[in-house]
């Protein structure tokens, strides 16, 4: 049974890099990592990667479903839960953002907006209610949201 499940794996992997797919069947598969990053420790590194890989692909935009879809898996790196992970993507991140491909570094800062954006709202909602407590899909909406009301994300 787990040699099937390594090789379902191994095969969502595969198609989530697979750039002969259309995007939106690539975003499926990549949706599917997101569920196994929330529930398996083991693979966070590896998926992770593959996150980035994905995210900084010269044929993905900002704008389409598998970019969103990988930001909704970096938003779970910005929960407390996650800390280890979020400092490992945010300082690749910073790297990105530092680099001199425009178009790259557009996508990191994106990304990096998501992480100052959740610690200012971590911070306003956490002396509200007493706590930190945030919840990634709501973070992600809100940031979404946000940019399409060309709001700043802070």
């Amino acid at each position: 049974m787990e040699d099937l499940l390594a090789r379902i794996y191994e095969r969502i992997v595969a198609n989530t890099r697979n750039k002969n797919l259309s995007e939106e069947i690539r975003a499926f598969f990549l949706s599917l990592l997101k569920s196994r990053f929330v529930f398996d420790s083991t693979k966070r590194d590896e998926i992770l990667h593959v996150v980035h890989d994905v995210s900084f692909d010269a044929d993905v935009k900002k704008e389409s479903q598998i970019f969103q879809v990988a930001k909704g898996i970096i938003a779970y790196c910005t929960s407390p839960e996650y800390e280890p992970y979020g400092r490992k993507v945010f300082n690749q991140l910073l790297k990105e953002a530092a680099g001199s491909d425009a178009i790259r570094s557009e996508k990191a800062d994106d990304l990096i907006s998501l992480f100052v954006y959740v610690k200012a709202w971590g911070s306003l909602l956490g002396s509200a209610r007493g706590g930190g407590e945030r919840d990634p899909d709501s973070i992600l909406y809100s940031t979404t949201r946000n940019a399409r009301l060309k709001r700043p994300h802070l």
